[in-house]
């Protein structure tokens, strides 16, 4: 969320900081909260990162150092593990997210490439 409104995936003007908030799907009949504990936030350039990516361990992420570098046309890429997201009960209490089936990797080697099948990606188009 940047200033209390969701950011639209088809993109808007860079922002000085931003909200991490999963929220269910408004089709499912079972409202969820979630919680992050942990995400990757990369700022990309013709499908390389400009700059190393940004290790954010609360809600609010602060991405002053993102602004000077950034013009039209680059995109922040928001990565969240599977393993850093919680689902926030009804009395508070914070349970691991347990990923859909089709998210546990079938291979032993390790996968480098974050994706959604291995958490939640979501790509920022910079206007």
């Amino acid at each position: 969320m940047r200033n209390g409104v969701e950011i639209p995936a088809t993109g808007s003007a860079m922002a000085p900081g931003i909200r991490l908030q999963i929220t269910s799907d408004p089709e499912c009949r079972e409202k969820v909260s979630y919680r992050v504990t942990a995400a990757e936030i990369t700022l990309v350039r013709g499908g390389r990162p400009l700059l190393p990516t940004l290790l954010v361990k609360q809600p609010q992420a602060d991405l002053r150092g993102f602004m000077p570098h950034s013009r039209s046309g680059d995109y922040v890429y928001v990565f969240i593990p599977y393993k850093n997201l919680r689902v926030v009960s009804a009395d508070g209490t914070l349970q691991p997210y347990l990923p859909p089936a089709s998210a546990k990797s079938e291979s032993r080697q390790r996968d480098v490439t974050p994706d959604a099948a291995q958490g939640i990606v979501f790509k920022w188009i910079l206007l």
